[in-house]
């Protein structure tokens, strides 16, 4: 299991451009969960993973060269995995409409299982460039809550040095600066102290309390069911660091988990946000993950609840762009 992994003996494998293997394996252990650290070696385009010495490896996957002086991105998202019955398909459509208003330029985006109708935005967004998509294999054994410590590594190794900044976070989080009109990138732009490597984010619960549509009607519809249109009824803040996600600059971290960096490289620190300067919009559905049984009391402990909604002029180029991608990808199918 995936939770067992970590300080498992494994061994690096190199090969070749034309997959032969090259030069003796190279002993090393898992830590964190599913991360094995390999040293370079000439000439290796390809590697694999083995348990032994003389195992027979897996085919080895090609080697992305991480040496660049400058990042490819300022900013991108890596997107919690999808499994779940509950259709995704606007939810992801306004997920990806928001962060691009944000600033990002890609999202990596994990998936367990989703219905072949919602596979249809996310190769729409894969095609232009917009998104990159990893699909989880279904013959390893797991519970797909700990597919989340695979994409948290993953994100962690595939953004560092292409991205400057990376946000950490699930489908149904919306990361925003209380100045609605103000981009993140902008902030990040801004920022005056070096030694800052993470940006951390207090939640807002907003209660969902429906299953999103399972197919798309009409413009009326996408707009009338989009999570940040339809669902207002909002929580208190908690105390700082009762339930965060973070912006993370991942080449000055050393270990990554959920919520939070745990080990940084040299002296860098975090910051963390008050909700008078930014915080995580969570559309929480209320029927996923036992969320009435084991979270909604302790929410309700944070304070009143309050009705909020988006600025009037960003909600508008949300439902804009979140519209027409919708119609675009749907209406003629």
């Amino acid at each position: 299991m995936i939770e067992q992994c970590s300080r498992v003996t494994v061994y690096c494998r190199y090969f070749n451009g034309s997959r032969h293997e090259i030069g003796a394996p190279f002993e090393t252990q898992i830590f964190p969960d599913t991360i094995a650290y390999c040293s370079r070696r000439f000439r290796a385009k390809y590697m694999s993973l083995t348990l032994t010495e003389d195992e027979i490896p897996q085919p080895p996957v090609k080697i992305i060269d991480r040496k660049m002086a400058n990042p490819h991105h300022n900013f991108t998202v890596c997107m919690a995995p999808l499994y779940g019955d509950e259709p995704k398909w606007l939810q992801i459509a306004e997920f990806m409409e928001h962060y691009k208003l944000q600033g990002a330029t890609m999202v990596y985006i994990w998936v367990g299982w989703v219905e072949d109708y919602t596979k249809r935005i996310l190769e729409d967004y894969e095609k232009r460039g917009e998104a990159e998509i990893f699909w989880l294999y279904d013959q390893y054994p797991k519970n797909d809550y700990y597919w989340h410590n695979v994409e948290i590594q993953g994100c962690f190794l595939h953004t560092k040095r292409i991205s400057k900044w990376t946000a950490v976070v699930d489908l149904d989080e919306r990361l925003i600066l209380a100045d609605h009109t103000r981009p993140l990138i902008g902030y990040m732009n801004h920022l005056y102290r070096p030694d800052i490597a993470t940006l951390i984010f207090r939640q807002q619960y907003i209660i969902k309390t429906e299953s999103s549509p399972e197919y798309y009607i009409d413009d009326r519809q996408t707009e009338e069911f989009m999570p940040t249109q339809r669902y207002h009824n909002s929580s208190s803040f908690g105390p700082p660091m009762f339930v965060t996600k973070s912006i993370v600059q991942m080449d000055k971290v050393a270990v990554l988990s959920i919520h939070k960096v745990l080990r940084y490289y040299g002296y860098y620190t975090d910051h963390q946000l008050t909700p008078e300067e930014g915080y995580v919009k969570h559309y929480r559905y209320v029927k996923t993950n036992n969320f009435t049984k084991f979270r909604l009391s302790q929410v309700e402990k944070l304070g009143e609840f309050s009705v909020t909604s988006l600025e009037p002029s960003y909600s508008k180029k949300l439902v804009d762009n979140t519209v027409n991608r919708v119609r675009h990808v749907y209406k003629n199918i």
